[in-house]
């Protein structure tokens, strides 16, 4: 929605449709979707990340060489594999769980990157974070690398008890910066 308001067409795809078709849930029960997440196989996130490429790119109203991915935690790490299998403009990975295993799409990134964690994380180490930054500078990959030191994993989703308004709107400025940049 945040996307749509800036201008932008915007697609959410279903990635449990596999799984769980239609699936929704709020954080009051985070257990069962990480339990889906952990059902969710590499193949099929390739897959899906493609199709929803095809399908954002023959929108009415969308340039196919303008089409950028975001995504927050799970949908930060496939931004960042979108970027490596499709050709996208640029990515915006929200602390996205990237190193070790999805590094190897540093090498196909197509556009550049905005790499956003959070300095307090204790889901992803700052030494993962680090492996994907080094990664990308030793490929000569674009990016942009952002820690916000104080904060926690999620701190710019308003429904989680680890939210920062002030966090969240400063993420959001860059990123909306880092999109026209790229988009326009």
């Amino acid at each position: 929605e945040r996307l749509a308001r800036e201008g932008y067409v915007v697609l959410a795809p279903d990635l449990f449709h596999r799984i769980r078709p239609g699936y929704e849930a709020g954080y009051d029960d985070i257990g069962a979707s990480i339990q889906l997440a952990m059902q969710y196989g590499a193949a099929d996130g390739e897959a899906d990340l493609r199709a929803a490429y095809a399908a954002l790119a023959a929108q009415d109203g969308v340039q196919a060489d303008r089409v950028a991915c975001l995504g927050f935690c799970m949908g930060g790490r496939l931004s960042f594999v979108a970027n490596g299998i499709v050709p996208l403009r640029c990515a915006v990975s929200f602390y996205g769980s990237i190193a070790p295993d999805k590094l190897a799409y540093a090498e196909r990134q197509s556009g550049p990157v905005m790499l956003i964690w959070a300095g307090k994380d204790a889901h992803i180490s700052h030494e993962s974070g680090r492996m994907v930054v080094d990664t990308l500078r030793r490929l000569g990959k674009p990016y942009v690398n952002v820690e916000f030191s104080g904060q926690n994993h999620g701190f710019f989703c308003d429904a989680r008890s680890d939210y920062d308004a002030g966090a969240a709107a400063q993420a959001w400025a860059l990123v909306t910066a880092f999109l026209q940049t790229n988009l326009r």
